[in-house]
């Protein structure tokens, strides 16, 4: 695996770990996903981007294997019963 793709790999799976923590330690947040935010990359410092968490791990990983894993960590951390609504994309 070439180190840019073990780099995306890495940073995909960072983003479902802090997904899935965040969602089961802070439940009653979920909305945390959408609020926006800057990121700076930490080998080139005057790359700023500016979105939600929801839109930057969007633009970085493909955006349907984003909204999956967003929708497999709802299921499995809000019970039917007090499941946000949400609208399936």
């Amino acid at each position: 695996m070439g180190a840019r793709r073990r780099e995306m790999f890495n940073a995909r799976e960072m983003f479902s770990s802090v997904l899935e923590a965040s969602l089961s330690h802070f439940p009653e947040k979920f909305g945390f996903l959408f609020c926006e935010g800057t990121q700076i990359e930490e080998e080139v410092e005057d790359h700023v981007e500016i979105g939600t968490s929801f839109q930057l791990a969007c633009k970085n990983f493909r955006q349907k294997s984003v909204i999956k894993e967003v929708m497999d960590q709802i299921a499995k951390h809000y019970p039917i019963a007090t499941a946000p609504s949400v609208i399936a994309v």
